[in-house]
């Protein structure tokens, strides 16, 4: 599913919302569709009091180089945006061996970003840490659970350091409630993804953050 509506009841002109994303923006993992936009959307109409439209841009094992490329390609009507949401960063940080440092996910998330801003100069685009992938099940076994949060955080990191320039926002999750938890429920079968209820959480906190956090009083209005 790449695009949905959300709050149909609701009065006024809808927010445009742009997912541009990974494996977590096709909802790999889940058997419900798009869990992760849907659970956002629903959640910032109910806050706002305003409807949603919401697109995605997405590709499983997408790098934020990538992620870049295949937005250039896409219909000029499937960029519009009033908020963006990126994930990515998983995939940059495989690609360590080849030479793709925490430095150089910035620059190419940087780039990805003012790909965006073309497309829709007063748009907000959020970039969030999601520190539960340290979480995952196939994560807590030896030895990636020694070094599981170190590697993660290094790009994790870059995130937080753009967003200090004043180009995006980055939004945190409280340390002690990183998303998706370790439950069991939250994760997937394959030990790497979330599960329906683990997108869900996620997704929740997303739409939360834009809908009541700092980056409400940036949205359109």
């Amino acid at each position: 599913q790449r695009h949905g509506r959300a709050g149909q009841s609701l009065r006024g002109e809808p927010l445009r919302l742009l997912f541009v994303g990974d494996s977590l923006c096709n909802g790999v993992g889940s058997r419900i569709a798009a869990p992760l936009q849907v659970a956002c959307a629903e959640k910032l109409a109910d806050l706002r009091g305003r409807p949603v439209v919401w697109r995605t841009v997405s590709a499983t094992g997408a790098d934020a180089r990538e992620l870049r490329a295949l937005l250039l390609h896409c219909e000029a009507q499937d960029k519009v945006f009033d908020i963006a949401v990126v994930i990515c960063g998983v995939n940059d940080g495989k690609k360590i061996l080849q030479g793709r440092w925490p430095s150089v996910f910035r620059q190419d998330l940087a780039e990805l970003c003012a790909a965006l801003r073309r497309q829709a100069p007063n748009g907000l685009i959020t970039v969030p840490c999601i520190s539960g992938y340290v979480n995952a099940p196939l994560l807590q076994l030896w030895p990636l659970r020694h070094f599981a949060h170190v590697f993660f955080d290094a790009f994790e990191a870059q995130k937080r350091s753009l967003a200090e320039t004043g180009a995006i926002h980055c939004c945190t999750p409280p340390l002690e409630s990183s998303l998706p938890g370790p439950d069991a429920g939250l994760w997937s079968v394959d030990g790497v993804h979330p599960s329906a209820e683990g997108y869900r959480e996620v997704g929740e906190w997303i739409g939360t953050t834009l809908g009541i956090g700092a980056m409400a009083t940036l949205a359109v209005e």
